[in-house]
């Protein structure tokens, strides 16, 4: 089966504030979305085993599968909490796209190796996903790869493109909340 893969990056813009008041407001805004947050944000795990073809005969895990485990992670994450993509595409013409990702290689991982993929919502913007990702290995613990994934809440326009359009409220009150789930056995 063929097929490939095509990335869109969204850029955000933001528009100068217009008034000292309103530049006080923005100023405070920001303040607070950028300052720790008391509660922790929803943490999800994923059991895998490494498939043959997902790595070198030295345990080098292929770059691109690692963006794949945490996409999988992701999608399974959002389907338990009952936003699947295809509802969303369904329902609102909506999906989260990726806006940027950058991973780094910590050990190696071997055809059948289990491990646990881990995605943590480290920020909750006001279009985007922004999680942290580690994956280690079920039996010792033994870090393979870390980084960051953001996600842009895109909505399909008639032209085929996309637009980032604030995440819905139901969706942040899901992800919002300080809870650990997963499909780990």
């Amino acid at each position: 089966m063929g097929g490939f893969v095509r990335i869109v990056l969204l850029q955000h813009t933001m528009r100068p504030a217009s008034s000292p008041a309103v530049t006080k407001t923005n100023a405070e805004r920001a303040r607070r979305e950028t300052a720790p947050r008391k509660s922790l944000m929803i943490t999800y795990t994923r059991e895998l085993t490494v498939a043959w073809g997902e790595s070198d005969p030295f345990g080098l895990v292929y770059y691109p599968m690692m963006f794949t485990w945490f996409n999988e992670a992701e999608h399974d994450l959002l389907r338990e909490l009952g936003f699947s993509t295809n509802r969303l595409i369904k329902e609102s013409r909506t999906a989260f796209v990726m806006g940027d990702i950058k991973f780094r290689f910590l050990g190696p991982a071997s055809f059948g190796d289990r491990v646990l993929t881990t995605i943590h919502l480290a920020k909750l913007g006001t279009a985007s996903l922004h999680w942290d990702c580690t994956a280690v290995h079920k039996a010792s613990g033994a870090p393979i790869t870390k980084g960051r994934a953001i996600r842009i809440h895109s909505q399909f326009q008639d032209d085929g493109s996309l637009k980032a359009v604030p995440v819905p409220a139901e969706i942040r009150e899901s992800l919002g909340r300080d809870v650990v789930l997963g499909a780990v056995g």
